[in-house]
């Protein structure tokens, strides 16, 4: 998510992951654009140095733009 102001006026964009970031989610579920959410969180975390509850709403707001798909504790990033 980027901009400044309230949540609504910021708008979700893709993060550009290193593959680093990858590495034990592929190693876990065989798939490099799998992730878990706690994991998800942290990463968001990082880039985009927020807090958890920020992270939470990025996750969020990315499933319900179609960016990412919930697969019971797990995302999935879409193209």
């Amino acid at each position: 998510m980027v901009g400044n102001g309230t949540l609504s006026e910021r708008k979700i964009v893709k993060a550009d992951f290193d593959e680093a970031d990858f590495i034990d989610s592929q190693e876990l579920f065989g798939d490099p654009n799998v992730v878990g959410s706690g994991k998800l969180v942290r990463m968001i975390e990082s880039k985009f140095m927020c807090g958890p509850a920020m992270a939470y709403q990025i996750v969020q707001r990315s499933v319900e733009a179609r960016t990412l798909m919930k697969i019971g504790r797990k995302y999935r990033f879409l193209e």
